[in-house]
């Protein structure tokens, strides 16, 4: 089940990545060199946390929640839900979670601290999918147990989750350039590249918004959505200034990012 959801993760960079050059949305602000710094940076970042995560947890999510419905633990396996029903709650249940996740990592100045390592990067493009703290990715691995566990969540469920969230991850955060009507019909469902760009705005009040990460119905129905047509226009600037003076973002600075001055 791993090896599968590797390959689509892979399939996904390398697709997206190609999209991303035939369809550019914005020009890099960065030179060539400081181009290849930041795409080792933000590719380093995956590679520390997979890293560490096998070593310190033996345990997937899918694995977590096989042992959960066979116990027949939590909410979903209580009502005894299966079939489709019980694929797609689990997902739409996920994906509220990790909605709510990512608020709550705005919204609380310690979360924040490890969050804000996300939002440091000044340009968006496929790798920024890539650029999260480990311990911020160790957090929401543990949010997605607990409620595996008190949802009762279907295994299979789980695992097509996962597969939608690194896949969007890597969507929306792409320099992708979409028509307007396609934005505009597809925004009306999932989180687009225009939708989520307006999230990594250098404004705070910009950017403590648009948290969806996969449907974009979140937002709308809990009064956190903004129209990219009225924030996405030539004065827009992506990404935060960071307190470092290492103005060509190495892997220490981000990793000790969190623990610098607000």
């Amino acid at each position: 089940m791993e090896h599968y959801r590797l390959i689509i993760f892979l399939v996904t960079i390398v697709l997206f990545s190609i999209l991303q050059n035939i369809f550019k949305r914005n020009s890099s602000i960065y030179s060539a060199r400081q181009s290849k710094q930041r795409l080792k940076l933000n590719i380093s970042m995956l590679l520390i946390f997979y890293i560490c995560f096998k070593v310190f947890i033996p345990y997937e999510l899918f694995s977590i929640a096989k042992l959960v419905h066979d116990k027949g633990i939590g909410l979903l396996n209580y009502f005894q839900l299966t079939g489709v029903g019980y694929y797609v709650s689990s997902v739409i249940l996920l994906d509220l979670v990790i909605y709510w996740q990512h608020r709550l990592f705005h919204t609380s100045n310690f979360l924040w601290r490890f969050h804000r390592v996300h939002h440091s990067d000044k340009f968006l493009d496929a790798s920024s999918a890539f650029r999260f703290h480990p311990i911020e990715m160790f957090l929401s691995f543990g949010v997605k147990v607990f409620f595996i566990v008190a949802l009762g969540l279907s295994p299979q469920g789980v695992i097509v989750f996962e597969v939608l969230l690194s896949s969007f991850a890597i969507f929306n955060h792409a320099n992708l350039r979409l028509s307007n009507r396609l934005n505009r019909h597809l925004a009306r469902f999932f989180v687009t590249p225009d939708f989520h760009l307006v999230h990594h705005s250098d404004q705070r009040k910009i950017h403590d918004s648009n948290y969806g990460s996969f449907l974009s119905l979140w937002d709308k129905v809990f009064g956190s959505y903004l129209d990219s047509d009225i924030y996405l226009n030539d004065e827009f600037v992506t990404g935060l200034e960071t307190p470092t003076k290492d103005k060509s973002v190495k892997i220490v600075s981000m990793l000790k990012l969190p623990f610098e001055k607000l």
